[in-house]
């Protein structure tokens, strides 16, 4: 499935639809980074990293572990360059002379964000970090 980003758009939706109806009474063992296909199929997850089981649970479940770590704002390129350095950055959208960054982790001190509703990618940033720190 690693390679499912290089298909077409259309093809990508067309193979998640096949594996979600698929998944209705079955179990769907699915590997892959790509997290807009894990949110469009899957209910339950097993994350796993260098063939160890790190975390099971519903997707809503594994979200919710991230709320309160999810922040959203917009700072100067050079808090930006500070920011990156010591928190985990999931988007950034360039704005002039400012950056729109939503991270996860602590607050960040020079920045005044407000926190964001958590999504999957969020809580696969998020855990892939402690992850990091565990290995």
């Amino acid at each position: 499935m690693g390679t499912l980003f290089r298909r077409s758009t259309k093809e990508r939706i067309r193979f998640s639809n096949i594996i979600s109806d698929m998944g209705k009474d079955k179990i769907v063992l699915l590997s892959t980074h790509i997290v807009s296909d894990i949110e469009a199929i899957a209910t339950e997850l097993v994350v796993v990293k260098k063939g160890k089981v790190l975390e099971t649970g519903n997707v809503d479940e594994l979200v919710r572990k991230v709320e309160g770590q999810v922040w959203e704002t917009v700072v100067s390129q050079e808090v930006y360059q500070k920011l990156r350095k010591e928190r985990s950055v999931i988007h950034l959208k360039q704005m002039g002379r400012e950056v729109q960054v939503r991270f996860v982790g602590e607050e960040y001190p020079d920045a005044e964000g407000s926190r964001a509703e958590p999504t999957l990618e969020d809580y696969y940033v998020f855990a892939g970090g402690i992850m990091e720190e565990n290995s």
